[in-house]
């Protein structure tokens, strides 16, 4: 999996990483319908327990994913802040107007 952060989703993660340093980057996606990978959601968390996810190498820092979404996802990803969070691929949008979930 091949995932790129621009500039500004950089600095969006940055602040939320100041704020939370022993965070890291956490992507979701939950499936409505366990059959279709076309069904579903994408989430944005900060996480600290990050032992059973897969840590995926980027052009900022490592962002974990779990095993169910690296199989649902596209293998290239865009994480994108115009003036809101948003994650795409080449075929797909999964997700505009997100917000970063920050997990205890």
């Amino acid at each position: 999996m091949q995932i790129t952060i621009t500039e500004n989703a950089k600095k969006l993660f940055n602040k939320y990483i100041e704020m939370h340093p022993n965070h890291e980057v956490f992507l979701n996606f939950e499936m409505y319908d366990k059959a279709s990978s076309m069904d579903g959601v994408i989430e944005v968390k900060l996480i600290k327990d990050i032992e059973n996810y897969y840590k995926i190498p980027t052009d900022w820092k490592q962002i974990y994913i779990s095993k169910n979404s690296l199989d649902a996802l596209d293998n290239q990803l865009i994480i994108d802040y115009p003036d809101v969070l948003m994650i795409k691929s080449p075929n797909r949008t999964y997700g505009t107007r997100m917000a970063v979930e920050v997990v205890a």
